[in-house]
């Protein structure tokens, strides 16, 4: 069974997971690989992941993951930015 600790998630204990970046970059390939081919299909299993309580709070503290409150903010800057810049929004979105 699987423990229920809370671990405190930062980007330090984050790269900090592997011994180092080989080890690292190996278990991600891994991870691809084993994901479906269909990207319809990858989409499901990659957000049936996220949607863990657990990974999505992680992922949060991480920055990983935009709150409902970043949403706000990123819907907010072009209406902050000046009418001249309006073409360098365009370029951001």
């Amino acid at each position: 069974m699987a423990s229920t600790k809370s671990v405190a998630v930062s980007p330090n204990t984050v790269r900090g997971a592997f011994a180092n970046r080989t080890a690292r970059k190996r278990a991600v390939d891994a991870a691809k690989n084993s994901l479906p081919t269909s990207p319809r299909k990858k989409v499901a299993v990659v957000a049936a992941l996220v949607s863990s309580p657990s990974t999505r709070q992680s992922l949060r503290r991480l920055g990983c993951v935009n709150t409902s409150e970043n949403e706000e903010e990123v819907q907010m800057v072009p209406s902050r930015l000046p009418a001249k810049s309006s073409s360098a929004v365009a370029c951001l979105f």
